[in-house]
């Protein structure tokens, strides 16, 4: 599950990168600069929530066990 949720973070952080302008608009529906900070906050935040996610993962992985059969 924190695999999917990672790449599903991944995939809003691209879109949201790729269309900056489109997304300050669909946050404030206008078309000024105010609303470009808040699209950049929010794409900031999503960045900030894959490397928490990754390091979380990492730290699972350091500290779980592999299923049954699994090789490292």
């Amino acid at each position: 599950m924190l695999h999917w949720l990672t790449v599903l973070v991944l995939a809003v952080q691209f879109l949201a990168g790729y269309g900056m302008d489109a997304v300050s608009q669909w946050i404030s529906g206008t078309d000024d600069s105010d609303a470009d900070e808040s699209a950049v906050f929010a794409h900031a935040w999503l960045g900030v929530a894959i490397l928490v996610l990754a390091i979380t993962r990492l730290m699972w992985r350091r500290t779980g066990r592999l299923p049954p059969g699994r090789s490292s």
